[in-house]
């Protein structure tokens, strides 16, 4: 047999990553409701999915990229718990997709126990379909248990096949992003040292804020700024971002150098405030540099790391607190920033024994064998060519491709009778409504009739044929169209 070429077909992220989510922690009406996004931790996504009844994924582009299993700088264990990159549903209600009732309307929201299938908007059979796709990258895979009923409903498009489920097998590589002299965005507090404390005189290279004691009696004042942000070019850490390493520069200049003036910093961290961090007092300007990464400083810098990867570095806070015991003396503070490391998150492609196969327990798709009583229809296609399908139809289950399969493996099992398949288990559709992609598959039925009347009735048939039309590029028109009758019969 020819080997068939890949087709090669897009995702509906493009290059882009999009935002990071979090997964629900509580139903709505008995429906855990996910939003469209990338998703990176497995046992979150397991706890969400199996949080209720029934999951909803609204209709839009989902990005799976687990980092739950070791792996080279972007799986720390302080952000993600060390455990599998599997998605397992256990007897649960999953659909994605614009959800209907029974009669096909729409519905706001897709009820809890929705029935499987025709719970989502079907693409095969609506050009205004408006539905999900899964893509995965890395290690990720999908386990489905028994008593488990998964529908996934994917968008329709004129031009090419409504995709529900693709794997990426093209990505990049995470690398590290150096930012260095994060300035600050807003001064919260400015303390004793008041108008001078503003976000450009604390940058480096312009003004100082500075504060002069009244009196020699000891004394203290603190500055707070938050909203640390690179400049020029350089990509923010977003969330979803890995922190690699952190570096707080203060430069300032103090009243004395006696321990009297000796200065202290905290550091706000989501909801937390670290301890005060000395800063040595200098009578000339100096700048302080304090290190946070694993070795150095490791608690505050693990409390970084979960930030930025939840919400990116915005709204850390430094409150530096100047102390002095002298008349007159003049405290200055000429720049606040942050340098950083941290890598980006990134559209991966599917890699490891646990996508190709060669580790039978790792399978991108894989399903409980024997008894599973599982319903899983995937009504688009399945675009994974560096990943392997195991499906096991055992007794009551039901697992139905609609729309084709690319893959590098497909296996099929069956266990204890299947009374309930009655399509076939992969199929692609002669009647899906438009072009389709590039090719379109038409019966086309002649009726001849005698008289000045003609009824579509069987007595009328005269001619059946099937017809393969082909638009180059999948537009139709002009020299761009080719038809070919794959069979006919006649019955006169």
């Amino acid at each position: 047999m020819t080997p068939v070429p890949d087709p090669n077909y897009s995702s509906e992220l493009g290059n882009t990553v999009p935002d990071l989510r979090t997964p629900p922690t509580s139903c709505t009406s008995g429906v855990a409701i996910f939003e469209p996004g990338y998703y990176d931790n497995a046992k979150k996504l397991n706890a969400a999915t199996n949080l209720c009844s029934t999951a909803w994924f609204k209709p839009g582009d989902y990005y799976f990229d687990f980092h739950d299993q070791a792996c080279a700088n972007v799986c720390p264990d302080n952000v993600f718990d060390a455990s599998s990159n599997v998605w397992t549903i256990s007897g649960k209600t999953v659909v994605g997709g614009t959800p209907v009732d029974a009669n096909g309307n729409n519905l706001a929201q897709l009820p809890s126990g929705a029935t499987v299938p025709g719970a989502c908007r079907n693409p095969i059979t609506n050009v205004n379909t408006k539905g999900v796709q899964f893509v995965f990258g890395g290690s990720s895979r999908i386990y489905i248990d028994q008593k488990s009923d998964v529908e996934l409903c994917a968008t329709y498009h004129p031009d090419r096949p409504p995709i529900a489920i693709y794997g990426l097998k093209s990505g990049q590589t995470p690398t590290a992003t150096a930012a260095t002299g994060l300035t600050l965005g807003t001064v919260q507090a400015s303390g004793s040292f008041g108008g001078t404390a503003t976000p450009t005189s604390l940058a480096p290279g312009g003004s100082v804020a500075s504060w002069t004691t009244s009196n020699a009696n000891a004394q203290t004042t603190t500055l707070t700024v938050k909203g640390f942000t690179p400049g020029g070019a350089t990509p923010p850490p977003v969330p979803g971002a890995i922190l690699q390493s952190a570096k707080l520069r203060i430069t300032h200049k103090d009243a004395d150098g006696t321990a009297n003036s000796a200065s202290s910093a905290k550091l706000t961290i989501g909801s937390s405030t670290t301890a005060a961090i000395a800063v040595p007092a200098s009578v000339s300007t100096t700048t302080t540099e304090l290190v946070f990464d694993g070795s150095t400083n490791a608690a505050i810098f693990n409390s970084l790391q979960t930030e930025v990867h939840d919400n990116g570095f915005g709204n850390v806070a430094v409150a530096y607190t100047a102390n002095a015991k002298k008349l007159n003396g003049v405290t200055e503070v000429d720049a606040i920033t942050f340098d950083l490391t941290y890598y980006l998150p990134v559209l991966r492609s599917q890699v490891g024994t646990c996508i190709d196969g060669t580790a039978p327990a790792c399978l991108f798709l894989d399903m409980k064998n024997g008894n599973n009583m599982t319903k899983a229809y995937v009504q688009g296609t399945t675009y994974v060519p560096k990943g392997d399908l195991q499906m096991l139809l055992g007794n009551a289950a039901s697992e139905i491709m609609k729309f084709g399969v690319v893959a590098r493996q497909v296996s099929l099992q069956f266990w204890n009778g299947n009374s309930s398949q009655t399509d076939p288990v992969i199929e692609v559709p002669s009647d899906s409504p438009g072009f389709g992609f590039e090719t379109t598959l038409v019966r086309l039925s002649v009726y001849v009739c005698s008289g000045s009347t003609c009824s579509v009735d069987p007595a009328n048939l005269a001619l059946r044929s099937r017809v393969k039309i082909f638009d180059e590029g999948g537009t139709p028109g002009p020299g761009h169209r080719q038809m070919s009758i794959l069979n006919w019969d006649h019955t006169r």
